[in-house]
């Protein structure tokens, strides 16, 4: 009997993605192996205990893909397992390693190119025995050195057809039907994802289940078995606002992964308040006598945060996509509201005036009259009613929201803050008492570089020994390191 330790680190189940995958890693036990997962000792998060996911959990059980389910998941309510499954999912997949019939299809300039048929998953095995999937391999030349590849074939069972819309799934199974095989056989010794960001772009919601999870888990006991990237078009620019989109949208399905969505108690101004209690999740700390004690970590005035706007325009869609997003300081929080003082530094201070001093006299003029240069950080401040303000993922149709700097899921990257006009587009042009230097940070170096920055001029001020409590605990940072400590 297969342990769930020996395919997935975690023991505990908090996501409706990963319940399911662990379904699927018990279905391929059972057909390659007739062998099964046992779940003996698993935890099940009491939010996902009702979910959909458990009705699939049922369904495995049934079939003998798992054995030993937890016991608060043993009761379903008084209904047709299987009925319900023909509306919740559309599609089970099963795959194999055997070789897949291709067809001749005519391009648009009528060249004749194999191409899988849509039920397979064309693989490539690579000389290092990794297995690599990419949206560009479809349609390749017969006389392409990445041909022949090996397919792994995708058929339905049970409920449905694959033109369902529950294509997500198709990408988990297909990990574990590869993981499954890695840890029985030793191959392949990895599985690689490659993905263009056009076409992940098109495709947000085919790969959210799988991006979920690898964002938000160090899954496999077998370390970094997966290996999913996004990469430029060949002949197209790489697109930020994609990436932002994509990165936005697999972290706001936090809440369908947990429920969430359908506990319309969490986005009531109460709620939203309570979790200002608890703004940077809690903290465990060891007593002198060995117990633990949980602090909560609240949202106060002065901390910085990323406010978020989203298009109002998407009335009907609560994703709705993300329009802008700034730094903001808060001045004062309210039973009604949160007051806000906003900033964007677009690059440092030095890098924003060289870039102005290298402009011809004529366009240095159209400035004149401004009290700032544009080099110069401007702020606004703005209030916003918690009906209209998310709290992290406490949030449905709202227009805003705030997260911490470094939320859960790494947060979305703020690509504004890549200056644009430094010789090297992926760092920040800096002044240090050793000259000017272009250094690649990560997120909440580069923000407390630029408060630092902003704070010595007057522009701003905060608090700078809670924002190291908050994002430095065990870390020094790069400005302190050339300026020295910032009280």
């Amino acid at each position: 009997m297969a342990q769930l330790i020996q395919y997935f680190k975690d023991k505990v189940i908090k996501y409706n993605s990963q319940l399911i995958f662990i379904c699927e890693l018990g279905k391929y036990l059972k057909i390659g192996y007739n062998d099964a997962l046992s779940l003996k000792d698993v935890k099940v998060a009491k939010n996902i205990v009702n979910s959909p996911a458990i009705e699939y959990l049922h369904v495995a059980f049934d079939m003998g893909w798992v054995t030993d389910i937890p016991d608060d998941c043993k009761i379903l309510p008084n209904y047709s397992i299987i009925e319900n499954m023909q509306d919740r999912f559309t599609n089970v997949y099963i795959y194999t390693s055997s070789v897949a019939p291709a067809m001749p299809m005519k391009t648009a300039d009528m060249h004749e190119k194999e191409i899988p048929l849509p039920t397979y998953l064309p693989i490539i095995r690579l000389q290092n025995d990794e297995w690599l999937w990419s949206a560009s391999i479809v349609g390749l030349d017969a006389n392409h050195p990445l041909k022949p590849y090996e397919s792994m074939m995708s058929q339905c069972e049970f409920f449905g057809n694959t033109g369902g819309g529950n294509k997500a799934i198709k990408w988990l199974s297909a990990v574990a039907y590869a993981l499954v095989e890695h840890v029985k056989t030793g191959h392949p010794s990895k599985f690689k994802i490659f993905v263009t960001n056009t076409f992940m772009g098109n495709n947000t919601l085919t790969f959210i289940k799988l991006r979920f999870l690898d964002d938000r888990l160090h899954w496999f006991s077998s370390g970094d078995f997966l290996y999913f990237r996004e990469y430029s078009d060949e002949n197209q620019p790489f697109s930020p606002t994609k990436s932002l989109d994509q990165n936005y949208r697999v972290w706001l399905s936090y809440n369908s992964e947990t429920n969430n969505d359908i506990n319309d108690e969490l986005y009531t101004i109460p709620s939203k308040r309570a979790k200002l209690t608890n703004f940077y999740g809690s903290v465990r700390q060891k007593r002198r006598d060995g117990t633990i004690e949980t602090h909560k970590r609240p949202l106060v005035v002065g901390d910085i945060v990323l406010l978020y706007t989203r298009a109002t325009e998407s009335q009907q869609d609560d994703a709705k996509q993300i329009r802008s997003c700034c730094l903001a300081k808060v001045l004062e929080i309210t039973e009604r509201n949160i007051t806000f003082e906003e900033f964007s530094p677009r690059e440092t201070y030095y890098a924003g005036k060289k870039r102005f001093d290298a402009l011809p006299n004529e366009t240095k003029g159209y400035y004149a009259l401004n009290t700032k240069k544009p080099y110069e950080l401007q702020t606004s401040k703005t209030t916003i009613d918690f009906d209209n303000l998310g709290i992290s993922h406490y949030m449905k149709a709202e227009d805003y929201f705030i997260v911490p700097l470094s939320d859960a899921y790494e947060q979305v990257e703020i690509t504004d803050w890549i200056p644009e006009h430094t010789e090297n587009v992926d760092g920040t042009l800096v002044i240090v008492p050793e000259g000017e230097q272009t250094f690649t940070f990560d997120q909440n170096q580069v923000i407390f570089w630029l408060l630092c920055d902003a704070r010595k001029r007057g522009y701003i001020d905060f608090d700078v020994a809670r924002f190291k409590k908050l994002y430095f605990p065990k870390s020094d940072t790069a400005y302190e390191y050339y300026f020295g400590e910032v009280k």
